[in-house]
């Protein structure tokens, strides 16, 4: 039967040589585009699927409300993660980091007495390694953070400035980034992080430093500068706490009602943007914004299934 069929086949081509090659590079055209598309798709899905704790992970944003236009984005004041912890028994952990410019990471110039080399780079709280899963090398995530002038960097970083991934911890190298120069002392060498992650960076220095040295006195619940993650506990009512965390902006702000109307401000619309920060949380699609008014509201975004 199937040297029956490969004769027919054979023949078919001697005769119809034409037909048979648009036949053949139609089939492979389909074939080839099926697969990259399941190829795209697959990566889609797959996009920041790789914390251990996805399923309980948010992102907190922020709804700036102009008249009748309800704006959101995820910069939050960086006093909001610890307020969360503190008030809600239903959080888990909370991290605060740098919002960066634009939602990427910031790129910082690094250099010890050797080397010197230019990194991506962001600032984040104590619990970031226990929220987010990168796999640390060297150092414990309970402790790589707890430093205020801790430097956690990645085994590609670790091998261009020190040449090595082991027995660095306690080593020193100077950043700087945008003008502001500090020292650090390497707490943790963490595995590259994967292709399929939104974030994407080589070093991660303590929040700490950030709000106290660099944000100073700007550090209040008027001012944007960080983004905000947090775990809720097993079983917590995600309607119901986002309902009941939104009281927790009006006490905090203590902004006059008169206040956006002394100063208004251009209407702005919400931009759609999957590849922003806040896809690293469970099955959310946001939106990247422009800032609009000072009167707020906070919640927490319900996953889209």
């Amino acid at each position: 039967m199937f040297q029956h069929n490969l004769i027919l086949i054979l023949r078919n081509f001697r005769r119809f040589k034409s037909a048979f090659f648009i036949n053949l590079v139609g089939l492979s055209t389909g074939l080839a585009c099926a697969l990259l598309i399941y190829l795209w798709v697959n990566d889609e899905l797959h996009f920041d699927r790789f914390h251990q704790l996805d399923s309980r992970l948010y992102g907190v944003m922020a709804n700036h409300k102009d008249t009748d236009i309800t704006n959101t984005q995820p910069d939050v004041p960086g006093l909001l993660a610890p307020a969360l912890k503190a008030d809600f028994p239903e959080v888990e952990r909370a991290v605060s980091t740098s919002s960066g410019s634009m939602g990427r990471s910031e790129i910082l110039t690094l250099s010890t007495e050797e080397k010197h080399a230019k990194a991506p780079g962001r600032f984040a709280s104590q619990d970031f390694f226990n929220i987010f899963s990168y796999e640390l090398l060297e150092g414990s995530k309970d402790q790589v953070l707890l430093d205020k002038n801790a430097a956690v960097i990645s085994e590609s970083l670790a091998k261009t400035l020190f040449g090595a991934t082991k027995n660095i911890i306690g080593k020193t190298l100077d950043w700087e980034i945008y003008g502001l120069k500090g020292k650090a002392a390497v707490s943790g060498v963490f595995r590259d992080v994967p292709a399929n992650s939104s974030e994407q960076f080589d070093m991660v220095l303590s929040f700490d430093y950030f709000e106290q040295d660099l944000i100073g006195k700007h550090a209040h619940w008027r001012n944007y500068y960080a983004y905000t993650y947090l775990t809720l506990k097993e079983g917590t009512d995600l309607t119901a706490f986002n309902a009941k965390s939104k009281a927790i902006c009006s006490p905090k702000q203590r902004i006059p009602t008169s206040l956006c109307s002394q100063n208004p401000t251009p209407k702005t619309t919400c931009t759609a943007n999957t590849r922003t920060p806040c896809r690293l949380v469970a099955g959310l699609n946001t939106c990247t914004c422009f800032r609009s008014s000072p009167c707020l509201s906070w919640r927490l975004p319900a996953s889209i299934s």
